[in-house]
């Protein structure tokens, strides 16, 4: 094979385009993105419309919500919770996560 890379020319070989494309990852999206509302002592939705293999956990999800201290989630039979005070676990909480499509949750806040 042949090559002048001063003209472009090849001869015997066959031409693959071998240009890099940016394969930089998208930065993730913030959970509270798919909140229909951030304000706390609220009902607020969770949606993964856009995404459907979105997920979220309710620590990483109260990580984002500065004035919010537990999250409440229906599941379908009774409320679930997690909620932390000072940086410590409530008693009883529940790192849930939040996979439904669309998800009723209540944020709390306040001291």
């Amino acid at each position: 094979a042949t090559i002048n890379a001063a003209s472009g020319m090849a001869s015997g070989v066959e031409v693959v385009d071998t240009r890099t494309v940016g394969t930089t990852a998208a930065a993730a999206e913030s959970p509270t993105a798919r909140l229909s509302s951030t304000a706390p002592n609220g009902f607020s939705s969770w949606s993964r419309a856009v995404d459907a293999d979105a997920t979220t956990t309710a620590a990483d999800l109260l990580a984002e919500l500065d004035e919010v201290n537990a999250i409440w989630l229906w599941n379908g039979r009774r409320w679930l919770y997690y909620g932390e005070s000072d940086g410590a676990l409530i008693p009883g909480s529940l790192n849930f996560n939040i996979i439904g499509a669309t998800e009723v949750l209540y944020l709390v806040g306040g001291g």
